[in-house]
């Protein structure tokens, strides 16, 4: 359970990453990944299913955590989080242990009364490992809502109403559940003593509360471990973190990626951006963008604030009227005529025809259209939803309400259809078929499927993260942000550079990339691996090539921090293109 002092943390932190601190989201991971991860491992049993179903909770958590409207009940949602997690994990939509009339009706009421004691725990207790194990065994050997509801209350801290609220069930069904889980373990202890294991006749609600807290301080995940998760969590909600060359050793485990996949060159977009800064880090949400193909073109699920189309640029967060707003924009692609569109906090925004399709931040993530003069906004569902790709009459997404499957449904929100059964990461889609990657340890590898859903096929075991498709060829990068390439039959996986790569562009026999592991320098590489060649000497990212030009976001660079540049494909003649630092991203036809 967490002292006066830890919860007063946690409510001064959440309350910073409320209001737009996003550098609070890594400080409120270091304070709780433990505790949500010994409740996870506790409830799937499993330590793999444990760290995914941890990364999942984290992308949850920050994407919903607007909608915390009291930071004084973090604990309790985060609670609800995890348990509702776990079981979409084990494929349970409500509990069931005992029959319908669960409450306690024992005549000795004095059971109904737990002993809160500060009792003495004997080292022989504390020490013997073996003795801790047993009593493990116990709490283990609980049915699953009986040892759920013991975690929530000894573990978790949370009293029986809001215990009550995760589980679904009346408060009395607690305290039953509550009481069975003490009266079995009891029984158990008195079985050891019986049989010669000295507990001398220790409490068993301090019991319980030790062997908890001691587990799971055996049982925290190492520092590598827990790095990797937050990397892939952040690299899940589109956080980009830069650090200078003397922070990045101390820094790398933290190192945050940006979700970053493009188009092909005939597609139109704007790549996205995260401003940050050298020191303190200022961090603005990228948003995934998109436009329209047609069915020969390649079409990805991305994650950038911007795009566009004609001479219009859309996109998200900016200042308006010298405040910063978390709305829906458009511009000319001269940064003149700024008009909201509309006041909806839009995600994967995407432009088809006249329209703007997004996920809406400010109603749980729920699909929306809009046209693109402001008016006829409408919602289409009220799925989770999660990179957006629209083509040929259809919107596929992955649906976070439903374990990040795939599905697809008409612009006109009719024919909702689940085409996968797999907790799916980036996609792409080629012609008439979806390239996707498992985005869990135990879905992990390289898929193709129909996008009717049919012939799901397996490629390969390789981590595919933000994959572009150029010809017969994927570009991506691998598990340490590697650049690599393969043929699209999943073979043929070749090393194009070592470099540690935030976002890349493929145009011609080259690509472009921010090099995060030189500063986030912008550099070129053939295609082939050779010829690579620094372009600037400042922190980028979020990289776009049309004509002769590369787009990209300065990162730091004095005055200019987030502002929109281009540069020559040969790196002479940078300019700078946006002065308002709420705007992200910029592409000029």
């Amino acid at each position: 359970m967490d002292d006066g002092s830890t919860k007063g943390r946690i409510i001064n932190i959440v309350t910073k990453l409320k209001s737009g601190d996003q550098q609070a989201f890594e400080e409120l991971y270091e304070l709780t990944h433990n505790k949500v991860y010994f409740l996870a491992l506790k409830m799937v049993r499993n330590h793999e299913n444990a760290l995914d179903i941890v990364q999942e909770i984290y992308i949850s958590v920050y994407k919903s955590i607007d909608k915390l409207i009291n930071p004084e009940v973090f604990n309790a949602w985060l609670s609800k989080i995890v348990v509702n997690k776990c079981k979409d994990f084990l494929g349970k939509k409500k509990d069931v242990l005992l029959p319908e009339k669960e409450e306690y009706e024992d005549n000795d009421a004095s059971e109904a009364i737990e002993d809160t004691s500060d009792d003495f725990i004997p080292h022989e207790v504390l020490d013997k490992s073996e003795t801790r194990n047993m009593i493990m065994a116990l709490i283990d050997n609980l049915p699953e809502a009986q040892r759920t509801t013991l975690l929530l209350h000894y573990y978790q801290g949370l009293n029986v109403e809001e215990i009550a609220a995760i589980m679904e069930c009346p408060a009395a069904t607690v305290k039953s559940r509550l009481i069975y889980s003490r009266r079995q373990i009891k029984t158990g202890v008195e079985g050891y003593e019986k049989q010669g294991v000295k507990l001398y006749n220790v409490a068993v609600v301090p019991l319980i509360i030790f062997i908890l807290e001691a587990y799971a301080k055996e049982n925290a995940l190492g520092p590598e471990a827990a790095a990797k998760i937050l990397s892939t969590v952040n690299a899940g909600v589109h956080i980009a973190h830069a650090v200078t060359a003397q922070t990045a050793a101390s820094a790398s485990k933290f190192r945050l990626l940006h979700k970053f996949t493009t188009l092909s060159i005939r597609s139109k977009i704007i790549a996205g951006i995260v401003a940050v800064a050298v020191a303190v880090t200022a961090i603005v949400t990228p948003i995934a963008v998109m436009v329209n193909a047609n069915a020969n073109q390649v079409m990805s699920s991305s994650s950038m604030p911007a795009i566009q189309q004609g001479n219009w640029i859309y996109y998200v967060w900016g200042y308006y009227n010298g405040a910063k707003t978390r709305a829906i924009f458009k511009m000319r692609t001269d940064g003149t005529q700024k008009t909201k569109i509309c006041n909806d906090f839009g995600s994967d925004l995407v432009a088809s025809g006249d329209w703007l399709y997004y996920s809406n931040q400010n109603d749980n993530d729920s699909l929306y259209k809009i046209n693109t003069d402001g008016t006829e906004r409408t919602k289409l569902n009220s799925d989770n939803s999660d990179s957006l790709i629209v083509l040929g009459g259809w919107i596929y997404y992955q649906n976070v309400s439903e374990n990040n499957n795939l599905f697809k449904i008409r612009t006109d929100g009719s024919s909702r259809t689940k085409l996968n059964s797999e907790s799916t990461g980036d996609f792409s889609i080629v012609g008439d078929w979806i390239f996707y990657r498992g985005s869990s340890n135990y879905n992990k590898g390289l898929y193709k499927i129909r996008t009717d859903g049919t012939e799901k096929t397996y490629l390969n075991n390789q981590t595919v993260l933000f994959q572009e498709f150029v010809g017969d060829s994927i570009y991506f990068l691998g598990d340490n942000f590697e650049l690599l390439k393969m043929k699209t039959d999943g073979t043929g996986i070749t090393i194009i550079s070592t470099d540690e790569v935030n976002s890349f562009y493929v145009s011609g026999d080259w690509i472009y990339y921010c090099n995060s592991g030189d500063n986030f320098y912008l550099y070129k590489i053939k295609t082939d691996g050779s010829n690579k060649t620094q372009l600037n000497s400042e922190a980028s990212c979020s990289v776009y090539v049309s004509g002769d030009w590369v787009y990209y976001t300065s990162l730091w660079t004095g005055a200019d921090v987030g502002y929109f540049c281009k540069i020559k494909t040969d790196g002479t003649t940078r300019t700078l293109l946006s002065h308002e630092g709420g705007v992200t991203s910029i592409n000029v036809e």
